[in-house]
């Protein structure tokens, strides 16, 4: 059977069996493509559009095998298994989604297609899409919303296919090697603060918000009271989550998806642990101001007091 199995299908358990690509004389083994706004102006322009966007990449990507995406601030780069004629079908249709959902009031520039020649050659292309925001000194979206990463790593359940795509034709590329490269946190130890368990679970999807009643909310809200009803007051949790209590007694009552529940306990995780690692780089900052305000010598003691921590 010309088949190849993938790990399988991480929001249903099932086991995703998808055709082998074919791979054309002179045809290159994928694709890495460029997307930008005609002017120059910024892509996405919060938290919300950000993975509002991802969506977009996840659900037009799947048709083509789409190995790597990561949303700059400017601009946005993809790596994906087929041809440049179906590259640019693909291109297309994404740039006529994100500009209906996002309406930036632009249009996008011609895309950019480099053409991966070899298994090296794409191996470099996905770690160099991952780490955009490391490339160019930014610090915009540090959970990776607007990326592949999530995915490939359980953070998220919409992306398996990529997930899986990528375990069958980047064998190679471990997860957790990615995480590790893209300067992410151990997240093993990591005891979860529940204040952003709205945000996580939006994330896990991904959503925007929790707004409104669409089934992918209501899957949200359901497997995110599973996730913090026992660290979480009721009260609190009704406010996170913008339901009422009757509700939250139902959406607790209900069925829900364990993997969805696990990727925004994962959320939680690495929202608590970027948020300490911000409050310590904030705390050195603020003692590094101190000492050198000082005097000299009382200089000099904050110095040795602060390096003994």
């Amino acid at each position: 059977m010309n088949d190849l199995r993938s790990r399988g299908d991480a929001a249903t358990g099932t086991l995703v069996v998808r055709p082998t690509p074919r791979v054309r004389a002179n045809e290159p083994l994928a694709i890495h493509a460029i997307l930008r706004l005609v002017d120059g102006r910024v892509l996405v322009r919060s938290a919300a559009e950000r993975r509002l966007a991802a969506m977009v990449f996840i659900r037009h990507g799947a048709r083509r095998r789409m190995l790597a995406f990561r949303i700059a601030d400017d601009h946005a780069h993809m790596v994906v298994a087929c041809s440049r004629a179906e590259a640019g079908e693909l291109c297309a249709g994404l740039k006529t989604a994100l500009g209906r959902r996002l309406a930036h009031g632009s249009s996008f520039d011609s895309t950019r297609y480099v053409a991966i020649a070899d298994q090296r050659h794409l191996m470099n292309a996905i770690r160099y899409v991952l780490r955009q925001e490391a490339r160019h000194g930014l610090e915009l979206d540090p959970c990776h919303d607007g990326s592949s990463l999530p995915d490939l790593v359980g953070l998220r359940v919409a992306g398996s296919r990529c997930a899986a795509d990528l375990a069958v034709l980047a064998p190679r590329l471990r997860p957790a090697e990615l995480w590790s490269h893209c300067g992410m946190p151990d997240l093993r130890e990591v005891q979860p603060m529940f204040s952003q368990i709205g945000e996580a679970a939006a994330a896990a999807c991904p959503l925007p918000d929790l707004a409104g009643r669409s089934a992918a909310t209501v899957a949200a809200k359901r497997a995110a009271v599973q996730v913090a009803q026992h660290h979480v007051p009721p009260s609190a949790l009704c406010a996170q989550l913008e339901v009422s209590a009757r509700t939250l007694r139902r959406l607790r009552s209900e069925r829900h998806d364990p993997h969805l529940a696990r990727a925004i306990a994962l959320q939680l995780k690495l929202r608590t642990a970027l948020a300490s690692s911000a409050a310590l780089d904030s705390a050195r900052a603020a003692a590094a101001l101190e000492i050198a305000k000082a005097p000299p010598y009382e200089g000099a003691r904050l110095a040795s007091r602060e390096a003994e921590r």
